[in-house]
């Protein structure tokens, strides 16, 4: 628990919703459950996908991209973001959990991710940009398509 608390400002984030309550904590022997960590995974990876996707957008509004495609750089950004992370902290558990080495997983997490988010960029836009229920949506959320 110490080591969190020192860490950067993401995971001071995570101690104020661990010490809150937001987040139950189960202490056995100083170590902190699969579940916790799960938890606290997933609320770094939709505070860090909310803020790229900021960053995201604002780039692409500031390179005067157009709306529809604004809008699926940054749905792309967030699942790619969100999803690496996810990814990133249970595989070394589930590799663990079938006997092989966690340290296996960065090289697995790399590719993975570079092939979900080419599926993730594409899917997303070929929805939003491509189909009538997607010409339907960005013109809702953004007045045209």
């Amino acid at each position: 628990m110490r080591g969190l608390e020192q860490s950067d400002s993401k995971s001071n984030v995570l101690h104020t919703h661990i010490t809150n309550g937001v987040i139950p904590i189960h202490i056995i022997n100083g170590l902190l459950l699969v579940a916790s960590l799960l938890a606290i995974a997933f609320i770094a990876a939709f505070y860090l996908s909310i803020l790229l996707s900021i960053a995201g957008f604002v780039r692409a509004v500031l390179f005067k991209i157009p709306g529809p495609e604004t809008l699926a750089i940054t749905m792309s950004l967030f699942c790619i973001v969100f999803f690496s992370i996810v990814f990133g902290a249970t595989l070394p558990l589930l590799l663990k959990s079938v006997g092989t080495d966690p340290a296996h997983s960065s090289t697995s997490i790399q590719v993975i991710m570079d092939i979900l988010g080419v599926v993730f960029t594409v899917g997303i836009s070929t929805v939003l940009l491509d189909s009538p229920w997607g010409h339907r949506m960005v013109t809702l959320l953004v007045g045209g398509g």
